[in-house]
């Protein structure tokens, strides 16, 4: 009995543990599909747009299946631009009531629909090309340096377009002034030392001496390591000097020198000889100097 009761549970235990271990691996294929399709996803939205760079294609080339890449033309076309995703031209027009279209240089007939899908014939081969070179391995199975690639190709086409966002949301930034400098406003405060706009020298031939005259200071600069000076004599007693001032001779002004000779009259008493003709004066200076 003990060992009918033994084999009777070994057969109700068996087939538990299988459906179990079966489950397991069942969601594990399941989680593992779903591994990378977020990755294929992103990949997509990224071809949908013109002008795919070369990186974004490789990405492609190594993580998107044949089924994918159809989609995505499918999607272009749609939409109105060229199936292949580096061509950013629209795709060209084709008559409704057209099925079929001849290439008589491949002796092909290709169907209308497909031709609708691209901007050229060119373009067409190409897609094609791409197509039959993608892997039909699944997508969850593919190599962890496929999706690496995949992401870092996403993040550099994804570059210009954020940074194009950003300058479109920012805005217009106002051009800078210059920065006015710093002034100091204690200087500003601080009067300014007068300065001597011009001097008037005088010389005296019986003195042997000339003074220096300085006007009023006006205020209006400074001269620099200058100390002010006013009617500062200055004796000259070397022979240069004395024979340099002898040859200067003062010529007096117009009222000075009728003043001068007016007190020169009154101080002096009149002769006969000023009262003699002008011609006799003539003519005893000419005797004088010896022109008689």
């Amino acid at each position: 009995m003990a060992g009918s009761r033994g084999i009777t549970a070994e057969r109700q235990t068996g087939p538990r543990t299988r459906s179990s271990s079966r489950r397991r691996k069942i969601k594990a294929e399941l989680e593992a599909r779903g591994r990378n399709s977020q990755e294929v996803w992103e990949l997509q939205q990224e071809l949908l747009v013109g002008g795919a760079s070369k990186a974004l294609m490789e990405a492609a080339r190594q993580l998107l299946q044949a089924e994918h890449y159809q989609a995505v033309v499918e999607e272009r076309s749609l939409d109105g631009l060229c199936g292949y995703p580096p061509c950013k031209k629209p795709t060209q027009a084709v008559p409704d009531q057209k099925r079929w279209s001849v290439n008589y240089s491949a002796r092909e007939v290709i169907s209308a629909e497909e031709v609708r899908k691209y901007c050229s014939q060119e373009c067409r081969l190409q897609s094609c090309r791409f197509c039959t070179s993608l892997q039909p391995d699944p997508v969850y199975i593919r190599p962890d340096s496929a999706v690496v690639r995949s992401q870092e190709a996403i993040t550099a086409s994804k570059a210009p377009q954020q940074k194009a966002a950003e300058q479109e949301e920012r805005p217009h930034a106002v051009a800078e002034l210059p920065k006015e400098p710093k002034v100091d406003k204690a200087a500003e405060d601080r009067p300014l030392p007068k300065v001597r706009p011009r001097a008037v020298v005088r010389f005296s031939r019986n003195q042997q001496v000339y003074t220096v005259h300085y006007h009023e200071y006006d205020g209006g600069g400074a001269l620099p390591d200058v100390a002010p000076i006013k009617d500062e004599p200055r004796a000259s007693q070397s022979r240069g000097g004395r024979l340099l001032g002898s040859l200067v001779r003062e010529r007096p002004g117009a009222e000075e020198g009728s003043d001068k000779k007016a007190a020169a009259r009154a101080d002096t008493p009149a002769s006969p000889q000023e009262d003699a003709p002008a011609s006799a004066d003539s003519e005893d200076e000419a005797e004088a100097l010896g022109y008689s």
